[in-house]
């Protein structure tokens, strides 16, 4: 065989081989930042002061994960919930964007320590996938005309094998309803401010852990 003959032999082959920039895959959409634990006020009648969601941030980390289909989601209320300002509860999914589940408004809910058990009416949360979950706080604004605070935490649902010690929010449940029924527990109190503090939640430590809420129930939404 000629050296020509080899050389054409060669360009085909490379021609072949080569990969074709046209014919290249899109580069996957970046993930988008985790929810605020805490926001600013809306744009109309300014919220008094920032919630705050009970959510994993620190470290490095801001998945917390959880075994439950349908999990409960803390938050702080350092103002009150009312028909005047109401909030919604969004369940959104990372990977798509798009919006799950959005609660009716509720409108009832103390200062404190609150907990957000996902109704019968969400999806539920699928075994590896990542969630974004929002509470909408609309103040002085019942009728939800203008922006909210928006505070939220990222979630991921994990086989029951998974350690529950490795499971943030089923730790956190576990605890803040234990701490409900006894709250004068020590050691509760000691295993409660441990887990706070760690992911850089000490101002909460202290407060009270009220008997609510019950989220509305209400249609999801279409995927």
């Amino acid at each position: 065989m000629t050296l020509k003959k080899i050389s054409s032999i060669a360009l085909i082959l490379t021609s072949i081989i080569a990969p074709n920039p046209a014919l290249a895959l899109p580069a996957p959409p970046p993930i988008p930042l985790p929810p605020d634990r805490s926001g600013g006020g809306g744009s109309r009648g300014e919220c008094p002061a920032s919630a705050v969601t009970l959510a994993p941030a620190s470290q490095g980390q801001t998945v917390g994960s959880t075994a439950s289909d349908r999990p409960t989601l803390w938050a702080y209320l350092p103002f009150a919930l009312t028909p005047n300002t109401p909030a919604v509860l969004v369940i959104k999914d990372v990977s798509s964007g798009a919006d799950l589940h959005e609660s009716p408004p509720i409108t009832a809910a103390p200062i404190g320590i609150v907990s957000f058990p996902l109704p019968a009416s969400a999806p539920a949360l699928m075994e590896g996938q990542v969630y974004d979950w929002y509470l909408r706080i609309y103040c002085d604004d019942a009728d939800r005309d203008d922006e909210p605070q928006v505070v939220g935490g990222r979630i991921q649902r994990v086989a029951r094998s998974v350690p529950a010690t490795n499971r943030w929010y089923d730790r956190l449940s576990t605890l803040a309803e234990s701490r409900r029924r006894e709250p004068n527990n020590a050691r509760l109190t000691i295993d409660w401010a441990r887990l706070l503090q760690s992911e850089g939640l000490a101002d909460l430590v202290t407060q009270p852990i009220t008997p609510c809420c019950t989220v509305p129930d209400h249609e999801a939404l279409r995927r």
